[in-house]
């Protein structure tokens, strides 16, 4: 004779007990918090097993991009200038060297190429008057 199927019921847990009664309803009973009660975590915390602890590296490895690319308006704000000032050195053929990416329409300036570019425009004044200007005497 073939057993019946085992209801469906019987296969869920039961609440845990709270207050000394047990509850049967899908939502779990709060604990009551009365100032006398000290609040103990809802959650759990899992202790991870000894042998998996061994499979985590000591140091975590460290990753540095050596030469970041940044978007149009993080590159005008290293410059000091405005994004749509830059756009248009960029259309003009000025400006620093970027990257493209034809097919997907993008455009990426190298850390390295706005150093550069701030290298060539770095004027660096001279201890001596210019001779266009008229020097008060």
């Amino acid at each position: 004779m073939a057993l019946p199927p085992r209801p469906r019921l019987s296969l869920i847990q039961r609440a845990p007990i709270v207050n000394g009664s047990t509850s049967t309803s899908s939502q779990p009973q709060q604990p009551s918090r009365h100032s006398s009660d000290p609040i103990t975590p809802t959650s759990r915390v899992t202790q991870v097993p000894e042998r998996l602890r061994s499979l985590e590296p000591a140091d975590p490895p460290v990753i540095t991009i050596e030469n970041p690319v940044f978007i149009t308006s993080d590159a005008a704000q290293i410059l000091g200038l405005t994004a749509d000032r830059l756009e248009k050195w960029r259309q003009r053929g000025k400006g620093p060297d970027y990257l493209r990416y034809e097919e997907y329409g993008y455009v990426r300036y190298e850390l390295s190429a706005l150093e550069d570019f701030k290298a060539r425009h770095r004027i660096r004044p001279s201890r001596e008057p210019r001779r266009d200007r008229r020097v008060d005497q």
